[in-house]
């Protein structure tokens, strides 16, 4: 009888879960260049190219992940995006040296990170003068959390901060279809 009690709570959490699942939607700029849909685990739910700057050897991205809720806190998510890079001599980077800022906009509450260096990818060679500014979006019991970065050489990137957070700013929570 109580398994039964505890599958039918279990159930009823899941299809409430369902029912109040919330979306971000975004102005996105018109010059970013979306690109193809990636799978696989911890694939970004959507991404786009934004310009690079003369000299740079890629392009910049902006990556968001909806991870249906799931994902851990703030400060953990800061630690991981802090972890990926080290010093142009080789060295962890504190947390606290990398510059955090917090402010609400349409109801959301968005911490962002940014830190640069040397860039330790998952796959791949570790890429040196790079930038990460991260965004940690809590819909404040409405959503979330969702989770954007604006990722790639560091003067491509300082020269898209501008608009990165202009569209961080326009982002909305509406209903999943």
């Amino acid at each position: 009888m109580k398994r039964r009690i505890a599958l039918a709570v279990l159930a009823v959490a899941l299809v409430a879960r369902a029912d109040d699942a919330k979306k971000l939607v975004f102005e996105t700029p018109k010059d970013w260049k979306e690109l193809p849909a990636q799978s696989g685990f911890m694939a970004p739910t959507s991404s786009w190219e934004v310009a690079k700057e003369e000299g740079d050897s890629e392009a910049p991205q902006v990556l968001y992940y909806d991870l249906g809720g799931q994902g851990g806190d703030v400060d953990s998510n800061v630690d991981r995006w802090v972890g990926q890079f080290t010093t142009k001599d080789g060295e962890k980077i504190a947390k606290d040296k990398v510059k955090r800022e917090t402010f609400e906009s349409n109801g959301l509450k968005i911490t962002t990170i940014e830190v640069a260096g040397t860039f330790k990818p998952r796959k791949g060679d570790p890429k040196k003068g790079w930038k990460l500014v991260a965004a940690y979006v809590d819909g404040q019991g409405k959503g979330g959390p969702f989770f954007v970065k604006l990722l790639g050489p560091e003067k491509s990137v300082d020269k898209a901060k501008d608009a990165f957070v202009k569209w961080l700013k326009s982002a909305k929570l509406e209903e999943k279809k």
